[in-house]
């Protein structure tokens, strides 16, 4: 039987990233405050009524109760965690539905979320979950018939090849039930010991828990885009790694790069920094730019690449375009992809909540924006990303 939604309906770095704003928060007593914003990327129109039946789901998350065989789950998988904050999490946070401005306006679906950013941050990927969800029941989408024998076929070719994958699209999977068959499907080819590839872990904390997966997870863009609201976007990447490494060193040691471009993060990398990350998530642009970008900046601070592991998230469209990525430069990088709408988001929603205001204590709201190195990617008012990318452009003439 598929396990109903929880409080752990989401992904690994939610938890992660959580750990730091709550220590921001509730240790260093910072009172941030978050604003995140909902936008649909296909444009999608909602019938009427579907906020009203989306606000009830909402509701219902506040009832969630706390899970502590997950919790204990979650403790295993990440012991770098505190027990103080997994218990908080655990027993005292819940998903308060005040802190979420919703409405429809025709086939329009509007959503903001605010609140100290500890506990609002926490509402980004159970609801894109609710979001999904309702939207394949109200609008009757199925998978293809025998959709199964892709996933046979896929999964077998990818271990034969040696490609190492992970399950991470929870957020935006076609429902519960499918993602739960998928994961089974998928663990029928898990990569074994001495296995060059296979499936190996899952980013739903409690999918993960109800297969015995490991939980995947690292960091997410909502986290360089707070340090950006605090200390301003020209300290925020150096700021986000100082933090991450001095809390996680390398049991979480992946950065990700493009928030507002990957070369922009690269060209101020210390070599102490690269050093102590074990590598870095691929989550925009064409692969082999990101590698030869990535192979380029660990040679010019003289670090070995072969080393280093490379892990994309990017939008995998074939089977192909998935081989490619052990195939390329090939033995000069570890290579391993999280895919999601690869295997479980067949209508391919294109759905995010994303961060875009950011205060601290009793001071102003600061906007912030999201760039990455695609355009087409970019969250945040426009004359923000404006001003961001005039200021990357001055730091990077002036390297």
């Amino acid at each position: 039987m598929t396990l109903k939604k929880t409080r752990y309906t989401t992904d690994g770095y939610k938890l992660s990233v959580g750990y730091i704003l709550w220590w921001l928060n509730m240790v260093m007593g910072m009172k941030i405050q978050g604003r995140y914003m909902f936008v649909d990327r296909n444009g999608t129109h909602y019938p009427d009524g579907f906020a009203d039946r989306l606000k009830d789901k909402f509701v219902e998350n506040e009832e969630l109760p706390a899970r502590p065989e997950i919790a204990s789950y979650l403790a295993e998988k990440y012991p770098f965690l505190p027990d103080e904050y997994i218990k908080w999490y655990d027993r005292v946070f819940y998903f308060d539905s005040s802190q979420i401005d919703l409405s429809q306006k025709g086939g329009d679906l509007r959503i903001f979320y605010e609140g100290p950013i500890h506990t609002v941050k926490h509402h980004e990927i159970i609801s894109l979950f609710d979001i999904s969800n309702l939207t394949t029941k109200v609008f009757g989408y199925k998978p293809e018939s025998n959709w199964q024998d892709r996933i046979h076929h896929d999964a077998k070719a990818l271990k034969e090849k040696g490609v190492t994958h992970s399950h991470g699209g929870g957020r935006r999977a076609l429902s519960r039930d499918h993602h739960d068959e998928v994961l089974g499907i998928l663990q029928k080819y898990k990569k074994g010991v001495g296995d060059k590839g296979g499936f190996f872990g899952e980013s739903f904390i409690d999918m993960a828990w109800a297969h015995g997966l490991p939980i995947m997870g690292t960091m997410g863009h909502e986290y360089p885009m707070t340090c950006a609201g605090v200390w301003g976007v020209e300290n925020a990447n150096k700021k986000a790694r100082e933090i991450w490494l001095n809390m996680y060193g390398k049991n979480l040691g992946y950065w990700l790069d493009d928030t507002w471009g990957t070369e922009w993060s690269d060209m101020d990398m210390t070599k102490d920094e690269a050093r102590k990350f074990k590598g870095s998530r691929h989550d925009s642009w064409p692969f082999e730019w990101y590698v030869d970008q990535k192979l380029g900046m660990y040679k010019r601070l003289g670090i070995d690449s072969r080393e280093k592991e490379i892990i994309t998230s990017e939008g995998m469209k074939t089977l192909k375009d998935i081989i490619h990525t052990v195939e390329y430069r090939a033995g000069e990088f570890k290579s391993a992809a999280l895919l999601g709408k690869y295997w479980s988001n067949p209508f391919a929603y294109n759905i995010v909540n994303k961060l875009v205001a950011v205060k601290v204590g009793d001071g102003p709201w600061k906007d912030v924006c999201k760039i990455s190195n695609d355009m087409s990617k970019a969250i945040g008012k426009p004359e923000v990303i404006k001003e961001v990318l005039e200021i990357r452009a001055k730091a990077m003439a002036n390297k």
